[in-house]
């Protein structure tokens, strides 16, 4: 990661790269009292969004820009391409869909709610506050109990 974050204004030359890959880099390589300053930050942002879930109870967002990926593992993370809209893209640019859940510790649940023409199905991230964990799996019942939750088993193969 040290070389990742060295390096990050060349690797555009040898394909799609991730954005802020290299603040990532920097960032598993940073200093404990640098931590510290930006845990201090991710806890207060925890705290002012706390604020939004005293009037909703969950947040719904897109959990991918895509339907499901084919899962190939040919490549190491970072050389492997999605594509979206017809681009590549780095197959890492997926996480920042999930990012706001997973930077401030809060519950997310994911559920199927369409199918593409190819068959393919996709998602949507559905966040609930802080602590509220059951809160989101129960909106996710609900989906599922009022038809809205569109995942279909596949068939099995003999």
């Amino acid at each position: 990661m040290k070389w990742i974050a060295r390096l990050e204004p060349w690797l555009k030359f040898f394909g799609p790269v991730t954005p802020f890959i290299g603040e990532y880099a920097r960032g598993v390589n940073q200093a404990a009292h640098q931590w510290a300053t930006w845990n201090e930050l991710r806890e207060k942002m925890r705290v002012e969004i706390e604020s939004l879930f005293e009037e909703f109870d969950v947040l719904l967002t897109p959990i991918t820009p895509t339907t499901a990926i084919r899962h190939d593992h040919s490549q190491p993370v970072f050389k492997r391409r999605i594509m979206v809209a017809g681009q590549p893209r780095a197959y890492m640019d997926q996480f920042c869909w999930i990012a706001l859940a997973t930077l401030l510790g809060l519950p997310a649940t994911s559920v199927p709610v369409g199918v593409s023409a190819d068959g393919l199905p996709y998602n949507i991230q559905i966040i609930g506050g802080p602590g509220q964990d059951l809160t989101t799996l129960r909106f996710a019942s609900l989906l599922e109990n009022s038809g809205l939750s569109a995942f279909t088993p596949p068939r099995q193969s003999k």
